[in-house]
This record gives structure tokens, sequence and C-alpha cells, in this order.
């Protein structure tokens, strides 16, 4: 399983900060730069309003680590990625996180 992880991804996570104007902003801050196997999962098209979107699916596999919440966004190939997903494997021996990215 090692040997498939060959990609990396950064995990973000949203913070609030304050402004020069006092106001409070979220924003998304780096947690960590992981390798990653990578496994394309489907997708699904639909029409919002009067536009048509569609959303791709990806799942990621990484060697376990706490602290993984689905209020994550995973960036990978300079897309974003919503964490929907966190499944642990193989005894807890890794996390296999599925992602959405609307197009």
């Amino acid at each position: 399983m090692i040997g498939k992880l060959d990609r990396r991804i950064e995990v973000y996570t949203q913070t609030t900060a304050t402004n020069t104007y006092g106001e409070k902003v979220d924003t998304d801050s780096l947690l960590v730069t992981i390798w990653a196997g990578i496994e394309t999962a489907g997708g699904s098209e639909k029409i919002e309003g009067d536009k048509a979107t569609s959303t791709r699916v990806i799942r990621f596999t990484i060697r376990r680590r706490t602290g993984l919440t689905e209020k994550m966004k995973i960036k990978y190939d300079g897309n974003w990625y919503q964490i929907t997903a966190i499944e642990e494997l193989d005894r807890m021996r890794y996390l296999q996180i599925t992602g959405e990215r609307k197009c």
C-alpha cells in the first residue's frame, strides 16, 4: 500500500482571523502536506437554478493520522475538494478520505 501513496496533497483547515478593520474573516490555513493515493470515485451532474453543475468525487488514501474532520478541505493538482467522509482502513493503518469538487 505504501508504494501507491505517490501524490502530494495539502490539507487545509478553516480559521477565523481579524482584518485591519477589525472584521472577522474566515481563511483557509495549511494544516499538513502529505503523500496520498488517488482514486477517482465518479461524479454527477445536475441543474441548480438555471445552471448546470457537475461534481467530481475523488478518494484519497493516506497513512492514518488524527485530527482530520469533514470541515476541512484538500488541495490537489490545483483544485479544491471538500472532505465529505473519512473512513479507517486496514485495521486503522490508513484513512480513506472522500472529497468532492464542484465544477
